[in-house]
């Protein structure tokens, strides 16, 4: 029960953030009549100086913001698998904890990875994606339909006359403030917090001041009915599997030390296939060995490369594709980087 009720408690705080995340692009988009998305769309290479930088922000947030961009096709294929790269997840939080002398390396290095990578990738894939939209995701309504997000003369008009898909938005966005700011929900981490709360916040002024279209057609029919669910399911399934899972497999900083000093290669590839679970715990073992002076730092960035964090649970619940053609690619590019950092004596 304990599992049960962890698990379902972090599925709520993942799948919260990401529906404030979406929030904020439909409104963005809708407030620039989409001249962002369009102008970023057709630029692949700062798609990819953007993905690498969101990937380093330490953290899940950068990724879930750049997975909400790849699944409405502002980013591409190649902008998603950098940002995946860059990203270490939460262990980021623990590098610079731990080993803070080596935290701006270790990011440089990811980063440089990752761009490199990304366009190596945009040669082959160009704007190519792999998710399937629906005719009402991020579209604009044109001339004759203008969609705006804020009208002054139709606040009151809103309220007088209060939908109850209104009702049940502004009461969950509320809670979630209440909560959030109690720190009842998501990590005790002041960076997770705040950015939580200001999320928070933003969908609880969306929902309270957007006129009845843009809730109706933006934030019920296309993140509610469409991707909230789904994504919580995915997220929920996933963490849960692996909490139940993971127990059984003890594995001992002795143990490690030994594959690191005679199975180098097997070691690194225990920790790259490491980097498919959709969760950061699990790699926090390639961390702390790595600051105990257990391993080497290649050891580290193969795993930094190929693990997302939970950065890629959305994007599983969003398009599957997008997420197996990802991880093959990262797994093969923290092996490779491995390999060649071992060679040089890293």
């Amino acid at each position: 029960m304990d599992v049960f009720l962890k698990t379902l408690k972090e599925s709520l705080v993942i799948t919260s953030f990401i529906w404030g995340m979406m929030l904020l692009v439909e409104y963005f988009v809708v407030q620039t009549k989409y001249k962002f998305v369009e102008d970023l769309s057709k630029n692949s290479v700062v798609q990819i100086i953007l993905a690498g930088l969101l990937g380093i922000i330490p953290g899940c947030l950068g990724t879930f913001f750049a997975v909400t961009l790849y699944t409405h096709e502002v980013f591409n294929f190649s902008a998603l698998t950098t940002v995946m790269i860059a990203t270490s997840g939460d262990e980021a939080y623990a590098m610079l904890a731990m080993v803070p002398d080596k935290f701006i390396q270790i990011n440089v290095i990811l980063f440089v990875v990752a761009i490199v990578t990304g366009f190596l990738l945009n040669l082959i894939f160009k704007n190519k994606t792999f998710v399937r939209l629906s005719e009402n995701h991020l579209k604009y309504h044109g001339v004759g339909n203008q969609c705006f997000c804020f009208e002054k003369d139709e606040f009151k008009q809103h309220w007088k006359n209060l939908t109850f898909e209104r009702a049940i938005l502004v009461l969950a966005f509320f809670l979630l403030v209440i909560f959030e700011a109690a720190g009842e929900l998501g990590p005790k981490q002041w960076y997770f917090r705040y950015s939580l709360l200001l999320v928070f916040l933003f969908g609880l002024f969306v929902v309270v001041t957007v006129p009845e279209h843009f809730l109706q057609k933006h934030v019920w029919e296309h993140t509610v009915k469409r991707h909230l669910l789904r994504i919580f399911l995915w997220t929920f399934g996933v963490l849960f599997f692996f909490e139940i899972v993971l127990p059984y497999f003890n594995i001992t900083p002795q143990q490690v030390q030994r594959l690191s000093e005679h199975y180098y290669y097997l070691l690194l590839l225990i920790a790259v296939l490491f980097g498919i679970i959709p969760e950061s715990g699990p790699n926090l073992i390639f961390v702390i060995m790595f600051a105990k002076g257990l391993l080497p730092m290649s050891i580290l960035i193969g795993n930094s490369v190929s693990q997302d964090g939970h950065g890629s649970l959305p994007l599983l619940a969003e398009s599957g594709k997008s997420y197996l053609y990802m991880k093959l690619i990262n797994i093969f590019v923290g092996f490779l980087v491995g390999v060649i950092m071992h060679y040089f004596g890293f």
